[in-house]
């Protein structure tokens, strides 16, 4: 999945995009359809989610800040590491460890396919 990186200041934003590219698992074909925002210092965050989107239907939120993928920390991974862990097959499910204001939540995510 090719993943576009603006820098912007010290953010990187990785747009998720659709594309014919093979990859370890031939059945990716899905994700959260969000764009996330990285910094060292505010971490993995939810920049955008759009309407009707996988991320919607599973209730991340912009400013979420993912804190674990599948009970899996995401501290000190490469932003390879977690796009490779968030896309998956259509229809499989991920869970999400996020922190919203001063809250922690746990959110099911089902992948989707992307457009």
């Amino acid at each position: 999945m090719p993943v576009t990186r603006t820098l912007l200041g010290c953010l990187f934003v990785a747009v998720l995009q659709c594309a014919s590219l093979s990859c370890a698992h031939e059945d990716w074909r899905g994700g959260i359809q969000a764009k996330l925002l990285y910094s060292q210092q505010k971490g993995l965050r939810v920049a955008e989610v759009p309407p009707n989107s996988a991320a919607a239907r599973g209730g991340l939120q912009v400013q979420d800040q993912i804190l674990s993928i599948d009970a899996q920390s995401v501290e000190g991974w490469p932003l390879v590491q977690v796009l490779d862990k968030l896309r998956g097959s259509v229809g499989s499910t991920i869970r999400l460890g996020i922190r919203r204001d001063s809250k922690r939540l746990t959110l099911e995510v089902e992948r989707a396919p992307y457009k």
